[in-house]
């Protein structure tokens, strides 16, 4: 009687072995995760008399390269974190500030960061954007404007260009929708 027992266990243990390597051989390979990066910056072109903020994603290796080809008058929203509490939460932000001088005008130039959430292992938390205020002169022209909604926010749209120019009483402003952004 004992060895029939042991002989069933075996058999069962032997079936359990076939399937589970069943399993692994049909399931698809690991799957790796994309990496959205961000830049903000700006030009300045004299030649045009225009003053162009820009607001870039790209993916994975394309958004690395991006990231390391980036000029002086470009960031990584995760650029303007100052510190860290911990290891886990925001502690300080900073802003950098830049000016641009056209024809038209001079502009002041400030950009900063919004983290999707100071808990770096909460809802939104691996997620940093980006905002820009903008100041003609004395005038605020553009008060302090968030590029991009909650992280979790599919329906507001992205802000990928905002372009001051002489001939118009105000920004332009370019959007477009997350879902046509991230395909």
């Amino acid at each position: 009687m004992i060895g029939v027992g042991v002989r069933r266990r075996q058999a069962v243990a032997v079936v359990q072995n076939i399937l589970l390597v069943l399993l692994l051989a049909t399931m698809p390979p690991g799957a790796q995760a994309d990496w959205l990066h961000r830049l903000i910056g700006y030009t300045c072109d004299e030649e045009t008399d225009q003053l162009t903020i820009y607001y870039v994603h790209a993916y994975n290796e394309l958004g690395a390269a991006m990231r390391e080809t980036k000029g002086p008058d470009a960031w990584d929203p995760g650029e303007f974190v100052a510190s860290m509490k911990d290891d886990d939460h925001i502690g300080e932000l900073r802003t950098v500030d830049r000016e641009c001088k056209l024809k038209h005008g001079s502009y002041q130039i400030r950009f900063g960061a919004t983290p999707g959430n100071y808990n770096i292992q909460g809802r939104c938390g691996a997620v940093i954007t980006a905002w820009v205020q903008v100041r003609r002169g004395n005038k605020l022209v553009l008060p302090a404007y968030e590029m991009e909604g909650d992280c979790h926010d599919m329906s507001a749209p992205i802000t990928t260009q905002i372009v001051f120019t002489a001939d118009l009483l105000g920004p332009t402003f370019t959007k477009v929708s997350p879902d046509d952004l991230f395909r």
